[in-house]
């Protein structure tokens, strides 16, 4: 299956992770690109994997029922769908990091 990942998580990691640099001046744009690539390829693992918990506490992703994994603290929700000429494709839809999941 192929892993895709929408843009409102990559700019949800790249948010946190401003704000991170901001609060944190010891920590370099060059470590944070590296962790962000690193958690992303990460990701990957969704194309062959199944069986992940369905989410269980953000209410938008329980309603949508989005399916949660959890990589170097930042939860992930993403859903398995059919395109129009049968594959199936994983959507990685919303992100929140654990310090902020709700």
């Amino acid at each position: 299956m192929r892993v895709i990942v929408s843009p409102i998580v990559r700019i949800k990691i790249k948010d946190f992770y401003q704000a991170a640099m901001t609060n944190h001046p010891l920590l370099s744009e060059e470590t944070v690109m590296r962790k962000m690539n690193r958690m992303l390829d990460c990701l990957e693992i969704l194309a062959i994997t199944q069986g992940f918990k369905k989410a269980q506490y953000n209410r938008q992703w329980i309603v949508n029922g989005w399916r949660e994994l959890i990589v170097e603290d930042f939860h992930f929700a993403f859903d398995v769908v059919k395109t129009p000429d049968g594959e199936r494709v994983v959507i990685v839809r919303d992100v929140v990091h654990s310090l902020l999941y709700r």
